[in-house]
């Protein structure tokens, strides 16, 4: 979008036989075609919106890390239930719990230590078996097919 000039026009014909000025935006002023009305050129300077940009990136990320709480939350009653099921193996239930707490441990490390990742790495990799493991498990051995017992009963099959 061109920009106006800065030097004033003089007013045309039709607008000296009515009293009024040319129908020009002053220079400072820019059409904003989202909303329609017009915006001033310099609301903010750069190093402003270079701050503005930085609060937003980093409200991004501590509402990520703050998210995770909740996830770490929900891992105990997860695990907790794969241990008590029967259905899934035990030590995925095992796993689960202690991605629970890995998951506070990475929290507190980007909270309190963000320049030593090192202390999360064990973290990730006991994220990875436990997550990993639990889809792989259902996906591959979850969804058993329904058969008929010769006495008639309904029940998952058997491999």
């Amino acid at each position: 979008m061109r920009e106006l000039s800065a030097a004033p026009r003089r007013p045309s014909a039709e607008g000296q036989r009515r009293g009024r000025a040319g129908s020009h935006q002053p220079a400072a002023r820019r059409a904003c075609p989202a909303i329609g009305q017009h915006v001033p050129d310099r609301a903010l300077t750069s190093p402003q919106l270079d701050g503005l940009a930085l609060l937003s990136v980093s409200t991004y990320r501590i509402g990520f890390v703050t998210a995770q709480l909740f996830f770490s939350a929900w891992l105990f009653p997860l695990g907790w239930l794969v241990l008590r099921s029967g259905f899934l193996p035990r030590v995925l239930g095992w796993l689960l719990l202690l991605d629970g707490v890995a998951v506070l441990v990475w929290f507190l490390q980007v909270l309190l230590a963000p320049a030593h990742p090192a202390i999360s790495y064990p973290a990730w990799a006991i994220g990875f078996i436990a997550e990993l493991g639990l889809g792989l498990w259902l996906l591959v051995r979850g969804v058993r097919p329904e058969v008929q017992a010769p006495d008639g009963r309904v029940e998952a099959g058997r491999e």
